[in-house]
């Protein structure tokens, strides 16, 4: 065994316990449980049981087609939680469920603007597939009323939010 053997053989050496100490630092380290616990008070911070309760009322009433109370319900829950997404996308869904694409998306845009974990997929909130298929339908009812009436004022502003929403889409969810 020359020199450049022995040299080789104590770097392999000291690499490999190199790498043992740092997988040994890495397997004891408590990041991993802070982040949990962490994550568990921001979460708990942003439980609400109040509003909780009321949006699984107000969800319900959306699927029984309760259309006009679920409207009442919502539209107190916005006033009483302004900085709360949730609210704006339940009204969004109760604009679907009405058929008025464009309202909805205008209800996605607050939404994930309050709260961009709905477009997050690796969290419980994503609605992501959900906001894509409405922004698909209120283009069509963009395009419906740009035919019809193509000198509308509101056609800018309806644009301008149909790509601001696709954007998000397209960074978030692909």
């Amino acid at each position: 065994m020359d020199k450049l053997d022995k040299v080789s053989s104590i770097i392999i050496i000291f690499l490999i316990l190199w790498g043992g100490f740092l997988t040994a630092r890495e397997i004891s380290s408590p990041r991993k449980a802070d982040a949990a616990r962490d994550q568990q008070k921001a979460l708990a911070n942003f439980y609400n049981p109040e509003l909780s309760n009321k949006l699984k009322v107000a969800g319900n009433l959306l699927i029984n087609n309760s259309l006009d109370k679920a409207e009442e319900l919502i539209k107190s829950l916005v006033a009483d939680f302004p900085y709360d997404g949730r609210p704006h996308m339940l009204f969004a869904d109760l604009y679907m469920r009405k058929f008025q694409p464009i309202s909805a998306m205008y209800e996605f845009q607050n939404g994930v603007d309050l709260n961009p974990d709905f477009l997050d997929k690796k969290t419980a909130l994503f609605q992501g597939k959900k906001i894509r298929v409405s922004l698909e339908e209120a283009k069509a009812a963009i395009d419906k009323i740009q035919n019809e009436d193509a000198a509308n004022p509101d056609m800018k502003q309806h644009r301008k939010t149909y790509y601001y929403m696709k954007r998000k889409i397209a960074g978030s969810c692909g």
